[in-house]
């Protein structure tokens, strides 16, 4: 399990998902999104042998990065609201156990 996720059950039966960074985190998705522009660029570069005619005038890492929090946002969206319809409630912050049956986030305390 993923350090930055920690599951906690309260003692009035709400489920809770404490969480330090994006749900699913995000390497996964932003190093893939980086390496298909990569893949694309070495397509590019290799055309001619297919032949196609293509130049690669370079990489638009405004544009690339854009999408890439795009897909990012979007993934951390659906495994959010994934959790939540199993009504079980997503808190952002660093949490601290601070009894058998409390957790304390960023100054809030959840039972």
């Amino acid at each position: 399990m993923d350090r930055s996720i920690r599951p906690f059950s309260s003692a009035n039966r709400r489920d809770h998902l404490v969480v330090n960074a994006a749900v699913g985190g995000d390497h996964f998705p932003q190093a893939r999104v980086e390496g298909a522009a990569g893949e694309i660029a070495d397509a590019t570069r290799e055309s001619a042998q297919f032949g196609v005619r293509a130049t690669l005038d370079g990489i638009d890492m405004i544009g690339l990065n854009a999408y890439k929090d795009s897909v990012v946002s979007r993934l951390y969206k659906g495994l959010t609201r994934l959790i939540e319809d199993r009504g079980i409630a997503v808190v952002e912050g660093r949490g601290s156990l601070v009894a058998p049956d409390t957790v304390e986030v960023d100054g809030r305390r959840y039972v």
